[in-house]
């Protein structure tokens, strides 16, 4: 089999059935990868030859408990990743429109409610945008909270 985004899912649905499972590495079959005529039955074709001649360029597959904690981990970076855009969002829209605020106090949500509700210089057509953007905030962390709980719960 030639490893894609579901072999982890197909690897262990056939384990269990069968003796032996070898999954390709899809940078390594250069063969298959340029070949001007490719189809699947070509492709199935160069990876039987591949493997009786042993030439089959395996990749590792890490066992499954390894393969969920990395993809946990995976989307909470994503969660991160998202979280700094939409704060650095926030400050952008703050310093386009001349907003003077605390930088180091921006994010905390009791700062960000009163810089909303008592300073004039926040323009009315970006309120509605910081609220969605500060709502988004709020969302990821609690997302990311859950993936820290995920990411324990792998550890023990």
């Amino acid at each position: 089999m030639e490893a894609t985004i579901f072999s982890g899912w197909i690897y262990d649905h056939l384990l269990p059935h069968a003796a032996q499972i070898k999954v390709a590495h899809p940078l390594m079959l250069g063969a298959i990868a340029v070949a001007k005529k490719k189809n699947d039955e070509i492709d199935a074709s160069k990876i039987a030859d591949c493997l009786r001649c042993d030439f089959l360029p395996e990749c590792h597959m890490m066992p499954a408990e390894l393969r969920d904690r990395r993809r946990t981990l995976r989307y909470r970076h994503l969660l991160v990743r998202q979280m700094a855009q939409m704060k650095n969002r926030v400050s952008g829209l703050l310093m386009e429109t001349g907003v003077e605020y605390n930088k180091q106090r921006l994010h905390k949500v009791s700062y960000f409610r009163e810089l909303l509700s008592a300073n004039e210089e926040v323009h009315p057509s970006i309120r509605p945008l910081l609220k969605l953007s500060r709502e988004t905030v709020c969302r990821d962390q609690q997302d990311e909270e859950c993936a820290d709980c995920q990411v324990l719960h792998f550890a023990d």
